[in-house]
Order: structure tokens, then C-alpha cells, then sequence
């Protein structure tokens, strides 16, 4: 009787496990269920801008900055999804491009000071900057570039599935409007590991995510799942490099694949774990670590780049079928779908019985063929502008919705 009691007992178990895991982790990545079309009849793509990871808009201007690339490059490197092939090598280098808002005009940032070993050479992910409060004009932008590693002792290119790649954090200055910019420092750290997102907190220093715990390892194969336990969460870092050296400090540990981080209210940041779908808020301390407060969203996909709009609201990013996103990264004449939430404070009824935020789907691209590889999405006066790793143009969308 034992012998047959302990089959169907584990059976019950694996029953229950794939009841209460397997079923909600394969809705969340987007390999089960339908995900919806919404809000994309009026969008028209800005040609010249293919996958811009990431974009940062003057809100007073409307002038937008975008790091782009080719979607061969991303298919070949990009750190982020363990694409390390050095035949990137042989790909042109990723651009800095200005996108007015306002006019249309598509403009590409001249360096003319670049350091030799990244002409031709940059692989950039996200962007930020700084904004003078003296001189508005005057910007300070940090790029976050992931460089084919290069031994120190030699100068040979070394195997970056074995080291990873060189990552840094690439400071400009420039004013606003200007198709110049200066280069002023590389900052290189042992805790910049995996850099991904960035918030600046002055014109020399700056928080960024570690969306990797390792440059290379095998578990990154299994993140989605693995990063759920202790082991593999990551880090947020605090960097200053006003003086002659980079200081940088963990400023928050034990977040599962922290990805897009952006300014909050006050003196808070927000931080989406792309594993876990949540947002959550930190306050930043006098020595900017940061203690951990709400959570503010918990989104059913996948969560890539967070922003807020002029009215405080979070602009998210997801990436609904993210099995589908892998396999766009990987060859360009795939599709997958695209989603955009909005994240605002809780205006019903339901306030006075403790729910704080609303969250709602705010756009969907649910073909996956205007906005594929998307991972950044911003909502500016009225109209909202899609960009990401693998999209073949910045997508601009406009719906009376977005007034709101």
C-alpha cells in the first residue's frame, strides 16, 4: 500500500507545482494565452533610428536622444542576452542620434574627441543625463557601452565567453541642440558587472543596475526561472567619478534582475525587476544607498525600461512573449509583440480601502510588426514614442487616450 501511496502523492505534487509554477511562469513570459492588439492604428515610424535601446527627451525641448545600432550588430553583441560573437568586429559601431520632436529632423552626434579605442567600436545599451540647475542648456549624458574585452598585457582580443564583455559608462557633455558632443571620462569598476540602466545624480555621478549578479555563467541561460532565488539576485550601484578615480558602492542588494530604473518624486528612485514584473520605489539615503519602499507595480510580463511622463506617471516597457524577443534578437525577420503599461497613483474609490497605484495597459502591439524588440517606451505630450533593442525604427503613436 506504501509503494503505491508514495507515486500518487508525488504526482499530487507535481500537480500542484505545475498548478501554482509552471502555469502562472509560462502566462508571464508570454507562452500561454493571447496578448492583445490596442491603441495602434495612428503610429508612423521615424525612419533612421533602428534599435535604440533606449531614449532620453528634454522635456522642455522635445529634443529626444537615442544610442542606435543594426540589427545585425545586436544579432551578434548584445552582453545583456549572452550574444557574444566577435563577428560584431566587423559591423559598423553603434551611433548617438538627436531626434527633434517637434521638426522631424534626424541628426547623427559627432565625438570629435572620441578615444581611439572606441571609434568605430561602441556598443551602447542605455542612456541618461544630467541637467545643469545653473544653465539649463548645459547636459551631462552617461552611456552605458559594452566593449569587446581586450587583454590589458597583450592587446589581443580575448574570449568574451570567458571574461564577458568591457563594460563602462561613457560620460559626454554637450548643450542642448548641439550635433557635438565632448567626451570626458570612462568609468570602469569591479561592481559595474553587468551594467544595464542609469540615473544620474549629478554631472559626475550616477546609479545603475546590474541586471546580471556575473558577466558569463551558465545559470544566465536559465535566468528567468533561476533568478527567483537568492543566489542570482543582482545589484543596483552607485558610482561618482568627480575625482580621479571612480568610487562606486552597492547602493542595493538582493533585486532579481534589476532592469530599468528612473527618477521618482523626491528623492526616490524606481527599480522593475524584469523576472518578477514588479516596480518598485527606493529612497535614496544621504550616502545614496537606498532603502527599499513600495512596490508600486506588479505587471504580468516581463518589464524592460521604466520612465515618468511630466505628470509623474511610469511608462513601462514589457516584453510579453519573451521567448519571442530572444528569437528576434536573434534574427531580424522575426516578429514579436510589444507592450506598453502606465503605472499612476490610485484616484477610485479603491484608495480609501488601501490600493495606492492603478496600473493598466496603455498600448499593445500584439502582431509583434510595428514595434518588435521593443524595450523603451515614452509618453510625451500626448504621443508615445517606442524605440528598443531590435526595432527597425523609432515608432511614434498618437491616440486621444494618451491625453489623459
Amino acid at each position: 500500500m506504501a509503494s503505491k501511496i508514495i507515486p500518487i502523492a508525488l504526482l499530487g505534487a507535481a500537480a500542484i507545482g505545475v498548478q501554482t509554477g509552471l502555469i502562472p511562469f509560462l502566462e508571464f513570459a508570454g507562452m500561454k494565452g493571447e496578448i492583445p492588439t490596442l491603441r495602434t492604428g495612428n503610429c508612423k515610424p521615424v525612419e533612421g533610428l533602428h534599435a535604440c535601446e533606449d531614449q532620453w527627451i528634454h522635456r522642455a525641448s522635445g529634443i529626444s536622444y537615442l544610442p542606435c545600432s543594426n540589427l545585425p550588430a545586436r544579432a551578434a553583441w548584445c552582453p545583456a542576452i549572452d550574444h557574444l560573437s566577435l563577428a560584431v568586429q566587423d559591423a559598423p559601431g553603434d551611433t548617438i542620434q538627436m531626434y527633434d520632436t517637434r521638426s522631424g529632423k534626424v541628426t547623427q552626434i559627432g565625438i570629435p574627441n572620441l578615444p581611439a579605442h572606441l571609434v568605430g567600436k561602441l556598443h551602447l545599451h542605455a542612456i541618461e543625463a544630467w541637467i545643469d540647475p545653473k544653465d539649463s542648456d548645459k547636459l551631462t549624458f552617461f552611456l552605458n557601452n559594452h566593449g569587446v574585452p581586450v587583454s590589458a598585457a597583450s592587446g589581443q582580443v580575448e574570449d568574451p565567453h570567458a571574461v564577458g564583455a568591457d563594460s563602462t559608462v561613457e560620460i559626454f557633455e554637450t548643450r542642448l541642440g548641439s550635433e557635438t558632443w565632448t567626451h570626458v571620462k570612462s568609468v570602469k569598476h569591479p561592481l559595474l558587472v553587468t551594467p544595464n540602466n542609469l540615473v544620474a545624480t549629478g554631472p559626475r555621478s550616477f546609479y545603475a543596475s546590474n541586471d546580471h549578479v556575473d558577466k558569463t555563467s551558465w545559470k544566465r541561460s536559465f535566468y528567468l526561472a533561476y533568478a527567483h532565488f537568492p543566489p542570482s539576485a543582482s545589484s543596483i550601484v552607485h558610482c561618482d567619478a568627480s575625482g580621479g578615480t571612480s568610487e562606486c558602492i552597492p547602493a542595493a542588494t538582493g533585486i532579481f534582475y534589476p532592469n530599468g530604473i528612473t527618477r521618482g518624486p523626491e528623492n526616490t528612485i524606481y527599480v522593475a525587476s524584469t523576472v518578477t514584473g514588479e516596480i518598485k520605489q527606493f529612497q535614496i539615503q544621504a550616502d545614496y544607498t537606498l532603502v527599499e519602499g513600495d512596490t508600486v507595480a506588479r505587471i504580468p510580463s516581463p518589464v524592460d525600461n521604466i520612465a515618468v511622463d511630466e505628470k509623474g506617471a511610469i511608462i513601462v516597457a514589457t516584453l510579453p512573449d519573451m521567448l519571442g524577443f530572444v528569437g528576434r534578437s536573434k534574427n531580424q525577420a522575426g516578429l514579436c509583440p510589444a507592450t506598453v503599461w502606465k503605472v499612476t497613483n490610485e484616484t477610485s474609490d479603491q484608495k480609501f480601502y488601501g490600493k495606492k497605484y492603478h496600473q493598466e495597459r496603455l498600448w499593445s502591439d500584439g502582431k509583434g510588426d510595428l514595434a518588435p524588440g521593443m524595450t523603451n517606451a515614452q509618453l510625451y505630450k500626448g504621443k508615445l514614442y517606442v524605440t528598443g533593442l531590435t526595432t527597425p525604427a523609432l515608432m511614434v503613436c498618437s491616440d486621444p487616450y494618451f491625453a489623459n
